[in-house]
């Protein structure tokens, strides 16, 4: 699906960590502390992020509930 919104710049840096893109939001992977975490951007605005999300099926619940909150 086509993205939503255009890359901050903070998002540029997760490039090579892209997992999946979910309803126009891309989804990328990385560890923290030993463990393999997931975060993605909802907006073009570096600090508009969720990150240290354990699965990526919440990720896809947090992006349902932001897309929920828009229509």
């Amino acid at each position: 699906m086509k993205r939503l919104f255009k890359k901050s710049e903070y998002e540029k840096t997760f490039e090579g960590r892209f997992v999946l893109n979910y309803k126009g939001f891309d989804i990328y992977e990385y560890q923290s502390f030993d463990r393999l975490r997931f975060t993605f951007w909802y907006s073009s605005i570096d600090s508009d992020y969720y990150s240290s999300i354990e699965t990526i099926k919440d990720c896809e619940f947090l992006i349902d509930r932001i897309v929920g909150d828009t229509i």
